[in-house]
């Protein structure tokens, strides 16, 4: 009987690469990066990983842009990188170029005419398997209409490889270079640009005409093109009821295509920008205002008079466009709004900083939590309960208070006090231990109660908004005292919460509850890294170039706003075999 030997496959790098996803709108004739801010998270950048088992040696890309795109530069953590680019001409009957990689003797790249193949290097000897991506940001130029049509997608292709394969020696015939899967990034080339955004706060507005929203539309164009003409449509939902004068705004003015009045919800808008020659920034920018009113223009209700739950509501607009005679797509934009009947929001701010700049250990955080009772409801019963994350302690020591802005309210301010305040800490004590505990603590606030009286908050439709405000403290611990995954002790990057509900019945109704949170997290390390001596001399030399047998010093400064840290670990990832690692702390 026989039997077979499983083999386990050699360790070995892997070079991949991640890029954006999606299509990315750009202007014709303007340059552009990617990505397109240097605070963009890692999806939107052009990225390099090793995702196998094993160091890979000298990490770089290839590159292919198309023509009518114009490969201008990458930078490496902002300095520039090592190129080598070869370009294959578009004259008139030219066919395919072959390549050869610079780096690769064996690698042999076609591309059509116009398309530029291009080799970047990261200024990295090997890239180990728990190194993080590391990014590159590249610059480009897109041109004219004539080379890159309108809404003809223009395709950039990467490909990683390790230019030295899996050891650092430069020997292709017993270890070949390694290169990844192709990535590529799609280049949308237009000339029009449109957005939307409807201003109100946390996204939502109780409902009324004393709760006026405005609502922000901008048209850009690229620089120095010329689109003519261009109209902006604002698509009113049925629940939307415009409140501007017909008059100019942003420079355009009101189409008599507009079928949206001040009386009747819904209808839209459209906005004459006439002929707009593009320049640096946005080129217009219309406003108008609106609310939300009682009924829809076919008499049905928006919130339901007696269970008025929250109403998601989506606003569509559109910027139609002519460019060389021709019409244009339109550019599609949109934004949402939550309709309530009471609606309510939360902050939290330091007010007593008793450590480094930032939260920590023994300072004191004040939540405003302010509400807005809608124009067509009167509210009773209305109790909020604000949830204190774990890792904090309510405040004894400061009463929470309360202000009221309403028509005909009993009172307009106080302080919680006796039954109108109940205080329950589900913090975690030895009387008290996990799992039935979780480190929150819960203050219940009637401010129905509070106010006396009736304890109504009516809205009505006279000019004035009904509106509340309640403050109330907590003091930041220095541990948690719940379950949490790590350690318990309050360190840098960890973050301490906040939730708020607000309970509320309208006459006829059951208790509506709507919920609103806020959190703070503690300010994380910052680490710089610098040459600091070259050969035991602080006086570096310039240019910098080492040799075998010169002595680097580098320089790693981190900076810990609180002393607390968890699970700290600071790795340098020094090119392999180039360095010889001498640690001094």
């Amino acid at each position: 009987m026989g039997g077979r030997i499983a083999w386990a496959a050699a360790p070995a790098p892997v070079p991949s690469a991640t890029v954006p996803s999606g299509t990315l709108d750009q202007f014709i004739g303007e340059s552009f990066t990617i990505p397109s801010t240097s605070t963009a998270p890692i999806s939107d950048q052009v990225c390099f990983d090793n995702t196998g088992n094993a160091t890979g040696y000298q990490p770089a890309f290839e590159l292919i842009t198309p023509a009518g795109v114009t490969f201008n530069s990458a930078t490496y953590l902002g300095s520039a990188v090592s190129i080598s680019s070869q370009f294959c001409p578009a004259a008139p009957g030219n066919t395919n170029c072959t390549f050869t990689n610079p780096d690769v003797s064996t690698r042999i790249v076609t591309v059509h005419p116009g398309e530029t193949f291009s080799v970047l290097r990261f200024p990295l000897g090997s890239f180990t398997t728990d190194q993080p991506a590391q990014c590159m940001a590249l610059a480009f130029t897109l041109g004219s209409s004539a080379t890159a049509p309108l809404g003809i997608i223009k395709t950039l292709t990467v490909t990683p490889f390790f230019d030295l394969g899996a050891d650092p020696l430069d020997n292709p015939a017993t270890d070949l270079p390694l290169f990844g899967d192709l990535q590529i990034i799609k280049i949308n080339p237009t000339v029009i640009k449109h957005t939307k955004v409807i201003n109100a706060p946390e996204d939502e507005t109780a409902t009324g005409p004393d709760y006026p929203r405005t609502v922000t539309l901008t048209v850009d164009v690229a620089t120095g093109e010329t689109v003519n003409p261009v109209k902006v449509t604002d698509d009113l939902p049925a629940e939307f009821q415009f409140i501007n004068p017909p008059a100019p705004t942003g420079g355009c003015s009101i189409d008599a295509a507009t079928t949206a009045t001040t009386t009747t919800p819904g209808g839209k808008l459209v906005f004459d920008c006439g002929s707009i020659t593009g320049v640096a920034g946005v080129d217009k920018t219309i406003t108008f205002s609106f609310y939300i009113p009682k009924d829809r223009a076919n008499n049905t209700s928006i919130l339901n008079p007696t269970t008025p739950n929250p109403l998601t509501i989506t606003n569509n607009s559109s910027a139609a466009s002519t460019y060389l005679g021709n019409p244009l797509p339109s550019v599609l934009a949109s934004d949402t709004i939550t309709a309530k009947a009471v609606a309510l929001q939360k902050g939290g701010a330091i007010v007593t900083n008793t450590g480094p700049t930032g939260l920590s250990s023994g300072d004191t955080v004040e939540y405003t939590l302010n509400g807005q009772v809608s124009d067509y409801f009167t509210v009773g019963n209305l109790i909020v309960t604000d949830k204190l994350g774990d890792g904090q302690t309510y405040d004894a020591s400061f009463t929470p208070t309360w202000s009221v802005a309403c028509v005909g309210a009993p009172a307009t301010n106080g302080t919680f006090t006796g039954s109108n305040i109940t205080v329950t800490s589900n913090q975690c004590t030895a009387t008290n231990p996990p799992p039935g505990c979780d480190g929150t603590t819960s203050i219940r606030l009637d401010l129905s109660s509070a106010m006396g009286g009736s304890g109504l908050l009516a809205g009505t439709v006279n000019g004035q908004q009904c509106t509340f405000t309640i403050k109330l403290r907590s003091v930041i611990d220095n541990a948690y005292t719940g379950p949490v995954s790590g350690t318990k002790t309050l360190s840098a990057g960890d973050t301490v919460k906040n939730h708020s509900d607000v309970a509320f019945n309208v006459a006829g109704g059951g208790t509506i509850t709507e919920s609103t949170s806020s959190s703070l997290t503690v300010a994380a390390p910052t680490l710089v890294k610098s040459k600091y001596a070259f050969n035991g001399s602080t006086t570096l030399p310039d240019p910098f170039k080492v040799g075998a047998g010169d002595t680097v010093t580098y320089r790693l400064t981190t900076t810990f706003p609180v002393s607390s840290v968890e699970n700290f670990k600071l790795t340098d990832y020094l090119p392999i075999p180039l360095y010889l690692s001498l640690i001094h702390i």
